[in-house]
C-alpha cells in the first residue's frame, strides 16, 4: 500500500512538471509565433497598452442639463487611460403619456434589443440585480477583458424600468442601490 502510494505520488509530480515543461514550451512558441508575424493590434493613443473592452453607458431619456454635460466630460476625460467609453442617449418614446407604463416599456425595449449586437455584453442596472462593492466591480470588468469582450453596454431603463425582455437577453443584471433615482425622461423634479 505504501509502495503505490508513493508511485501515485511521484506519477502526480512528473504530470505536474510535464504540464509546467509544456507550459513553458508552449508560451516560448507562442512569444515566438507572435513575433515572427506581424499581426496589427489596437493600441491606445501612446502605443503602450492594448485597449481593453470598451464601455458603452445607455440612457433612455432627454439630454442632460449642462452642468451634468460638464461632469461627464470630466470623467470621460478620466476614462480615456483605461480603456474606451462612451454615453448613447436613447430617445424616448414617441407619444409616451399616451401608452400605458407595460406598453411603453415594451417599446424602450424593442428599440434596446434592436440596437445591440450579438456579440455585446449587457450589464443592466435594475433595483433585483446583484449588488457588488467596489473591489468586486472592478473584478467583473477584469474578466470581461480577459474574456475578450469587445463591448460592454451598461443600460440604464426609462422612468418606469426595463422590460423584462430586455432582462432577460441581460448578460448581468445588477443594482447600484436599492433605490430607483429619477431620470430626466418625464421631465425633471
Amino acid at each position: 500500500m505504501l509502495y503505490s502510494i508513493e508511485l501515485r505520488s511521484h506519477a502526480v509530480r512528473a504530470e505536474r512538471d510535464a504540464n509546467v515543461g509544456k507550459f513553458f514550451i508552449s508560451a516560448n512558441l507562442s512569444a515566438l509565433f507572435f513575433s515572427k508575424l506581424h499581426f496589427t493590434f489596437t493600441f491606445d493613443g501612446r502605443n503602450k497598452t492594448l485597449k481593453p473592452v470598451k464601455i458603452q453607458l445607455w440612457s433612455i431619456g432627454k439630454e442632460n442639463d449642462a452642468w451634468i454635460d460638464e461632469g461627464i466630460k470630466i470623467f470621460r476625460k478620466r476614462l480615456q487611460h483605461y480603456t474606451g467609453f462612451d454615453i448613447k442617449l436613447i430617445p424616448t418614446v414617441k407619444q409616451a403619456a399616451s401608452l400605458s407604463i407595460p406598453e411603453l416599456k415594451k417599446q424602450e425595449g424593442k428599440m434596446i434589443l434592436d440596437m445591440l449586437q450579438p456579440q455585446d455584453y449587457l450589464l443592466a442596472l435594475d433595483e433585483r440585480g446583484k449588488a457588488m462593492t467596489t473591489l468586486q466591480m472592478a473584478d467583473f470588468l477584469r474578466q470581461r477583458d480577459n474574456a475578450g469582450t469587445r463591448q460592454l453596454i451598461v443600460l440604464i431603463g426609462g422612468a418606469f424600468g426595463i422590460d423584462p425582455a430586455v432582462l432577460q437577453r441581460a448578460n448581468l443584471t445588477m443594482s447600484l442601490s436599492a433605490l430607483t433615482f429619477p431620470t430626466r425622461s418625464y421631465g425633471s423634479l
